[in-house]
């Protein structure tokens, strides 16, 4: 199991046909994955966050391969990871009540790899609030994903540092996280007590201090997103 785990240094969360960006890892697949096996500790503050953001989140289906994207605005906006959308293939967007939604792409960030999509709606939508700081080493963490075969689920946890330099090919400024993440999970958000998202899953594995999960700090990405939304 060590030797596997050393084995996932910079593993993206993406299904093992999509592209692996150059000096990373190959991804794997959700069989081989040891932190399907592993359980995340419940927060009964962030119990309450998960049951009123669900409804904000959404799964992503891209051809055969799976993501995980929030909304950010009523109109239908919505962030992602862009290795999760990368090849371009028909986006849909599922949300919790299992209604779909055709997805378009509005623009990529090419140093934090994430992408804003917009959900093809007539109707106000649900959609989550942006934190503009960073959060504390020790501060208690919930992500909602779609890996290990659920859909739309808690990960409990807690961050672990923050402007955390994960590995090659990921520049510094992560947060990183001992939330029990895997394929299907990138693109979705990183929740505080406040119920408001300090991060965006990007990617995990071991980076030789055990397995760990790393997140864009929304606060990095603030006026990129204005930019976006006027």
């Amino acid at each position: 199991m060590k030797t596997r785990k050393t084995l996932l240094i910079a593993l993206l969360f993406i299904q093992a046909h999509f592209p692996v960006q150059p000096g990373l890892a190959r991804p794997i697949e959700l069989s081989d994955d040891p932190q399907c096996q592993i359980g995340s500790q419940s927060n009964s503050g962030l119990e309450l966050v998960y049951r009123q953001a669900q409804q904000a989140v959404v799964k992503l289906k891209i051809g055969n391969g799976i993501g995980t994207a929030f909304l950010v605005s009523a109109e239908g906006f919505a962030i992602t990871a862009a290795h999760v959308i990368r090849s371009r293939q028909k986006t849909t967007a599922q949300f919790a009540d299992h209604t779909t939604m055709d997805v378009k792409i509005i623009a990529v960030h090419p140093v934090f790899d994430l992408a804003v999509v917009k959900l093809e709606s007539n109707q106000a939508l649900p959609y989550l609030t942006l934190e503009q700081t960073l959060p504390r080493a020790g501060e208690a963490a919930l992500s909602i994903g779609n890996s290990c075969n659920d859909f739309l689920k808690p990960r409990f946890g807690n961050v672990l540092e923050v402007k955390s330099r994960a590995w090659a090919g990921l520049e510094g400024g992560l947060v990183r996280l001992d939330l029990p993440l895997a394929p299907g999970d990138s693109g979705g958000p990183v929740m505080n007590l406040r119920g408001r998202v300090f991060g965006v899953v990007r990617a995990g594995g071991d980076d030789g201090r055990g397995f760990s999960s790393f997140a864009v700090p929304t606060n990095q990405i603030a006026s990129w997103m204005k930019s976006l939304l006027r």
